[in-house]
C-alpha cells in the first residue's frame, strides 16, 4: 500500500474509504486497515489547547473567530461545544428564559419569577404578532446570581454550561454540594420507600429523586433496583439536529460506526439505532438522507428561541 497516495486520497482529497477502494482495485477492509493503522483522520482531533480555547471563548466571540482561530468548520465546533454542555450565545450575547432556565438547572417560570420579583435584568423581544420572549444578557446574569446565591441550587448549575464562570462559583457549587442533607447510612422507612416507587414510577430522574429524598443517586438506585426490585429506567439521550448533521456527514464520506460513534461521543449501538430510524423515514433508501436532514436540521441561529 502506498501511503502517501493514501495520505492525499483520504485526507487532502477526503474521498472515502469505498470510493479509495473502488479507485485502487482493493478491498474496502484493507482501506480502513491501512487508515487505522497509520491514524488518518479527515477530522481534526481536538487537542487540550483547543478544548480550553473553545470554553473560554464559545459565546463570547463570534463563532467564525473560534473557527478560523482552530481551522475547523462551524458545524464541528457546534458539535463539540454541544457535546461539553456549552450552550450558544447570541451575538449580543443573550439568551432566552428558557435556554438560561436549562443551563442552571431551572424551570423557566423561575427565571420569569427572577425577572418580575428579584431584579433580574432582562428586555422582551417580540416575535410577529403574538409571540414574545425574555432575553437576558450574559454580564447581568452573572451580577444577578453573585447578589442572589440562596435563591440558586449551584449544584444542578452543570460547570461551564454558560462558558467561562466568574471565579466566585466553583466556591459556591462547592458549598452547595456540602451542605446537601445525606440519610444514606440511615435506613430507609417504608413511607421513603413507598414515596421512592412513587417517584420511580413517574419517571423522575434519580438525581431528583436523590434531592427529594435527600439521599444520593447511588443509594436511591441501588435500594430501588436491588431491594425494591424496581425495573431500570431505559434512558436515551435526544439526539439534537447537528448531531444528525455530522452523523450523515461522516457516513457519506465513509467512516465506520465505531469511528462516528468515537467522534460523536456516542456508542455504537445508538449510532446504528439511529441510522435504522433515519432509513424508516421514507420507503425510498436512497432518499434516506435527504429526508432525514430536511427533517431533522434547522438553522442553529433562528432556532434558539424556545
Amino acid at each position: 500500500m502506498n501511503i502517501e497516495l493514501l495520505e492525499d486520497l483520504y485526507i487532502n482529497k477526503k474521498i472515502s474509504e469505498a470510493k479509495i477502494s473502488e479507485m485502487l482495485n482493493i478491498p474496502v477492509s484493507t482501506v480502513s486497515y491501512y487508515v487505522r493503522k497509520y491514524n488518518l483522520s479527515q477530522y481534526k482531533r481536538w487537542t487540550q489547547e483547543d478544548l480550553e480555547f473553545l470554553m473560554n471563548n464559545f459565546g463570547r466571540i463570534s463563532l467564525q473567530s473560534i473557527s478560523e482561530k482552530l481551522n475547523r468548520s462551524k458545524i464541528a465546533i457546534q458539535g463539540k461545544a454541544h457535546r461539553l454542555g456549552l450552550i450558544l450565545l447570541e451575538a449580543n450575547e443573550q439568551l432566552t428564559a428558557a435556554q438560561l432556565a436549562e443551563a442552571i438547572g431551572a424551570d423557566r417560570k423561575t427565571v420569569a419569577a427572577w425577572i418580575k420579583n428579584k431584579g433580574l435584568k432582562a428586555c422582551k423581544r417580540v416575535i410577529g404578532d403574538k409571540a414574545s420572549y425574555w432575553r437576558i444578557n450574559i454580564e447581568d446574569f452573572w451580577k444577578f446570581a453573585l447578589l442572589n446565591k440562596e435563591i440558586i441550587d449551584f449544584r444542578k448549575f452543570k460547570e461551564n454550561s454558560l462558558g467561562k464562570e466568574p471565579s466566585w462559583v466553583k466556591e459556591t457549587r462547592m458549598k452547595d454540594y456540602k451542605n446537601i442533607p445525606k440519610n444514606n447510612s440511615k435506613k430507609w422507612t417504608k413511607y421513603q420507600e413507598a414515596l421512592l416507587i412513587k417517584y420511580w414510577n413517574d419517571r423522575k430522574t434519580n438525581e431528583e429523586i436523590a434531592n427529594l429524598l435527600g439521599r444520593s443517586r447511588t443509594s436511591v438506585r441501588m435500594h430501588a433496583i436491588n431491594v425494591l426490585k424496581l425495573k431500570p429506567k431505559q434512558v436515551r439521550l435526544q439526539w439534537k439536529p447537528i448531531e444528525i448533521e455530522m452523523l450523515l456527514d461522516m457516513l457519506s464520506k465513509g467512516y465506520t460506526h465505531n469511528r462516528i460513534a468515537e467522534e460523536l461521543g456516542r456508542g455504537v449501538s445508538s449510532i446504528r439505532w439511529k441510522l435504522g430510524e433515519l432509513k424508516e423515514a421514507t420507503k425510498d433508501p436512497t432518499k434516506a438522507s435527504e429526508v432525514a436532514m430536511q427533517k431533522f436540521t434547522v438553522p442553529l441561529y433562528h432556532n434558539m428561541e424556545g
